[in-house]
């Protein structure tokens, strides 16, 4: 399953579950995807082939919707990608056709961070076929910066705009050491110390090990550091291995942090 939803069910303080992620696509190239389905890899499947037929696929997220149904009095479920991309509507089934599958009301969330949180809004539900408009109950803007004082006129206006209200806005938090899955976009100006190469992929599935050099970067300023390599082991360890000439010894960061490496050891 993605680490998003591992993250999730941990705040959740609930044991994290396939059944979480029924539907799972992890990019191999541009036009492509491996699909895991429940977490079992099921095929892989290029753009069209994967939106040529979804029912395979709305069959095991309805599947493990309805147990988590049976299992958990709330469930708070995450559409994926835009809910209003209209040209794939009919064959979209993680935003409102699952929200009709679990009889939920559906709140809006707009990134005001990226912009246009106006278009946003009044955009998406101006699309929205009207029994599917009807389900939506308010709106949260996210990533809010700045003096919220500035935006409360905002706030009116959206919901005049909407005819719905702004259930909340929630600030921007820069403390939260979220999984790069969450963060999403890789870093566009990345300060290392003298000496760090960090390289760049064109496709990679996860970018994690990094954050622990970023974290502790006060200790990679007074280690000289000359090579780093970021190797996957599945389901194991994500790590990179980097070579630290003041201590002479090589150092492994984790994503809990740096730790000597002892030699050659099976992982």
């Amino acid at each position: 399953m993605g680490r998003a939803q591992i993250v999730q069910a941990e705040a959740a303080r609930v044991a994290p579950t396939a059944d979480m992620n029924p539907v799972l696509l992890k990019p191999n190239t541009d036009t492509g995807a491996q699909v895991v389905l429940q977490g079992k890899v099921s095929s892989t499947e290029s753009a069209k082939g994967y939106f040529r037929d979804t029912s395979k696929w709305a069959a095991a997220a309805f599947e493990s919707l309805h147990r988590l149904m049976a299992k958990h009095e709330l469930l708070v479920i995450e559409g994926a990608g835009s809910c209003a991309e209209m040209n794939l509507y009919k064959r979209d089934f993680v935003n409102f056709r699952t929200a009709r599958e679990a009889g939920a009301s559906v709140i809006l969330v707009a990134d005001i961070d990226r912009g246009g949180v106006f278009a946003q809004v009044v955009g998406t539900l101006s699309v929205l076929p009207p029994e599917d408009r009807l389900l939506v109950k308010g709106v949260i803007i996210n990533r809010f910066r700045g003096d919220i004082e500035l935006f409360r006129d905002g706030v009116e206006m959206i919901e005049k705009m909407a005819g719905i209200p702004v259930l909340g806005v929630i600030p921007i938090s820069g403390g939260l050491r979220l999984t790069q899955r969450m963060l999403f976009r890789f870093p566009p100006k990345l300060t290392l110390p003298p000496g760090l190469l960090l390289e760049r992929l064109a496709l990679q599935s996860s970018i994690s090990p990094i954050y622990p050099i970023l974290r502790t970067f006060p200790l990679l300023k007074r280690i000289p550091v000359l090579i780093s390599i970021t190797f996957i082991i599945p389901d194991r360890l994500m790590a990179t291995i980097c070579w630290c000439f003041q201590a002479r010894r090589m150092c492994v960061a984790t994503l809990t942090g740096f730790v000597p490496w002892a030699g050659r050891r099976r992982l």
